[in-house]
């Protein structure tokens, strides 16, 4: 799992440019392009909620993301006070290409150590049935 994870970091790496707050930006970055993909908005708010920030924080990041073409602002046609965020053109290709990145350096590395990874996956059932039939033992 820990390896899992640092692959992704090192894929995200290589398509958003490091900086002190790169995880809340990719966390923003990932809630805005759900938000396209359910045709739902996603508010400054909503955003710095979901990636721990302070709102003056989250407002300073996006504005970055913005200057840097991640994403785009709108006014909301329902209550003009708020300001709607979606996911601009070219940071909809920056998570998708890193979202294939990732997909393809674990495929890679399933594909390397298939054995490896039936073995954990067996492992990982056997302790699954364990901690079940435990479950249910104290149930009875």
């Amino acid at each position: 799992m820990c390896e899992a994870l640092l692959m992704k970091r090192r894929c995200l790496e290589k398509h958003i440019e490091y900086r002190r707050y790169f995880d809340a930006e990719w966390t923003m970055l990932l809630h805005a392009y759900l938000a396209k993909l359910r045709h739902r908005d996603v508010s400054i708010s909503n955003l710095g909620y979901a990636s721990y920030l302070s709102p003056s924080t989250a407002t300073r990041l996006l504005q970055k993301m913005e200057t840097d073409g991640l994403i785009e602002r709108a006014v909301d046609a329902s209550d003009r006070r708020r300001t709607l965020i979606g996911i601009s053109a070219n940071g909809d290709a920056v998570v998708s290409l890193a979202l294939q990145a990732f997909e393809d350096t674990v495929a890679d590395r399933l594909a390397e150590g298939k054995a490896a990874s039936l073995q954990w996956r067996q492992a990982l059932n056997k302790r699954c049935i364990i901690h079940l039939s435990t479950d249910l033992i104290k149930t009875i």
